[in-house]
């Protein structure tokens, strides 16, 4: 889904700029009058010289005019900075998320207008003040974990792209507390996106060992297959995951971590070795972190409903050629009676057929509760994390006996790229029907979500 916007006629301040002898009238925005301080505030963490964009810096002038039209096209679109999650009808949030990305429809309207000027320059010497937003880090740094060797991962004249994972043990003697970790991408050329679950040490041994070797290291397409909770992730341009004050996740001698690392199809072999730092309590915090995956229902005794093209009873079946294909399904949330829990975090997941998901709540008297999350422009390649302010207490609110509804929305036809990019990989010549599964021919509809008792 393609979001346009019409923008209002732009009353900006005057600023008089020349740009290579040439007049511009009084308003036009420049470029370190005007634009440079939104990329430096929005942008430049990731579009640097050695950052994980590095194609295109930000912070100098002659790039921005270079890639002009591109920048216009990619925030219009809502592309960049990348957050899918969407305000629409039908997913009012009003807590916003923590961490917001987006840029505010006046910025975006000043870029349109500069680039639609000729990208003016304006005057180095009285440019506006720039600011780039600090690092944010855990606030100190117990344990670091990383594989015991670098991967290399495969040219992209052999896959598209790899999903792998690795093992980490923390080597735990008790039950400690984890109150965050920052992950440390290494190579930056190829690492896209890190997904961390735990599991137990005897569950990711087998995990390990199913390609027939056991070297920690094994692939991962769908998920880490870990039946833990999902503890976080990394994405270009976010830092480390903190968990609401005062509280933690527990993590026990028999449990490991692993991470999933998505990495770009290069054309060369590239190594990587990335780890992540914890941030450990050895006392129980306030309040224990509650992480579930809940979804990928099968069938109707899963909480599956309906679907438009079900062979019969419902059944997960995507049908080549299908557009607008919706998977619905209705899960019990699992909270104690009595009590209210508040929702801190919200990650959605599916694969390359996948175009729209969104997330809600129903009460347990049929009533509606709150839209947790809606992605109507999904895309695979950013598996972000949202977060809500659930410290403050300004988070959706799920009591004992609510419903969670998922509902997913699958393009299987040669329309959408996610399935172009699945037969060219595959060297098929048309669309497969798709069933729930995990790797790249496969699907899902999944939402991790974390929580704390309120």
């Amino acid at each position: 889904m393609r979001i346009l916007f019409l923008f209002p006629a732009l009353t900006l301040a005057a600023c008089g700029a020349k740009d290579a002898g040439e007049e511009f009238p009084a308003g036009t925005p420049t470029w370190y009058q005007d634009v440079a301080p939104i990329a430096s505030e929005n942008c430049v963490n990731c579009h640097n010289e050695g950052g994980i964009a590095s194609f295109l810096d930000l912070g100098e002038y002659d790039q921005a005019k270079a890639w002009a039209s591109l920048i216009q096209a990619k925030v219009e679109s809502l592309e960049m900075p990348p957050f899918l999650a969407a305000d629409t009808p039908e997913c009012n949030n009003e807590w916003g998320f923590m961490h917001d990305k987006r840029l505010a429809i006046s910025d975006i309207s000043t870029i349109a207008a500069w680039v639609e000027a000729g990208s003016p320059e304006g005057d180095p010497q009285t440019a506006a003040e720039t600011t780039i937003p600090p690092v944010v880090h855990i606030a100190r740094i117990d344990q670091e974990l990383s594989p015991v060797t670098a991967y290399t991962t495969r040219p992209s004249s052999e896959i598209e792209d790899e999903l792998i994972c690795f093992v980490l043990d923390p080597q735990l003697a008790s039950t400690r507390f984890l109150e965050g970790f920052e992950p440390t991408p290494d190579n930056l050329d190829v690492t896209h996106h890190m997904v961390v679950n735990t599991a137990t040490r005897a569950e990711a041994n087998a995990m390990d060992a199913a390609d027939g070797k056991v070297d920690g290291i094994y692939d991962c397409f769908g998920g880490t297959g870990a039946s833990g909770p999902l503890i976080g992730g990394w994405v270009p341009g976010t830092g480390p995951t903190l968990y609401p004050n005062q509280s933690a996740l527990p993590v026990s001698p028999e449990e490991v971590f692993v991470v999933q690392m998505h990495y770009h199809n290069v054309p060369t072999a590239e190594t990587d070795r990335s780890g992540m730092q914890l941030q450990w309590s050895d006392s129980a915090p306030e309040k224990l972190i509650y992480v579930e995956l809940i979804g990928n229902a099968s069938d109707a005794a899963d909480g599956l409903q309906p679907g438009p093209n079900d062979p019969g009873e419902p059944a997960f079946f995507i049908p080549a050629g299908a557009k607008r294909h919706t998977e619905i399904s209705r899960h019990s949330v699992p909270i104690p009676e009595g009590e209210e829990y508040s929702i801190f975090m919200v990650v959605p997941h599916m694969h390359y057929v996948g175009v729209e998901m969104r997330a809600w709540i129903e009460r347990a008297d049929g009533t509606p509760g709150p839209c947790l999350v809606h992605t109507p422009a999904w895309d695979f390649d950013w598996q972000l994390f949202y977060y809500y302010d659930a410290a403050a207490d300004n988070a959706p609110i799920t009591r004992a006996g609510d419903t969670l509804v998922l509902e997913c929305t699958y393009d299987n036809t040669t329309d959408n790229e996610g399935v172009q990019r699945i037969m060219a990989e595959h060297g098929l010549n048309e669309p497969q029907d798709v069933v729930l599964g995990d790797g790249s021919l496969f699907e899902m509809c999944i939402l991790a979500v974390g929580a704390i008792p309120r």
